[in-house]
């Protein structure tokens, strides 16, 4: 029986070191074997918000062609709880923490800072917001479409940081 038990636990302890939830793979692609996802990591990507859209929807990346935008829960699977500055797992290599220099109210960047990730998720309470996720702090934050000028009329879009996904069934 004593040996049965040692087999157990060193078959289970086996089983648990091979489960690796992140992979990285030489494209730049994490593959996410929780949720069958696969996260773009090849790159840092900027853009207003619908052009953001259309930059995952037209991306080819590693021979696959069907990418998106992610929604707001699929972005929030990637959220690492025990870390901050980046609150993301460490197998992502490219990531923007605050690329407007600190100053979240500049015209050049996004509203709420450089490390705001763009979801496809338009806020309920105002559909000129989408919502996204800071990884700074791994927080989700509702930030303006378009930027606006104190008159309140769009000067410009706002380019806030994407990182598009595809569902992995391969």
């Amino acid at each position: 029986m004593k040996y049965i038990l040692i087999a157990v636990v060193l078959l289970s302890s086996f089983i648990y070191a091979e489960y690796t939830r992140f992979t990285r793979l030489d494209s730049g692609i994490v593959v996410d074997h929780e949720y069958g996802l696969q996260w773009q990591d090849d790159t840092n990507h900027t853009d207003e918000w619908i052009l953001a859209i259309d930059y995952c929807e037209n991306l080819e990346l590693s021979g696959e062609s069907d990418w998106r935008m992610p929604n707001i829960n699929e972005l929030l699977f990637i959220i690492e709880t025990n870390s901050s500055d980046p609150a993301m797992n460490s197998i992502y290599k490219n990531i923007l923490l605050d690329n407007i220099g600190g100053n979240a109210n500049e015209v050049t960047g996004c509203a709420t800072g450089g490390d705001f990730y763009w979801s496809s998720t338009t806020s309920d309470i105002n559909s000129s917001k989408a919502i996204g996720v800071r990884f700074n702090l791994g927080m989700t934050y509702q930030d303006p479409k378009k930027k606006y000028n104190e008159s309140a009329t769009v000067t410009k879009e706002q380019n806030c940081s994407v990182r598009c996904v595809r569902s992995d069934f391969d």
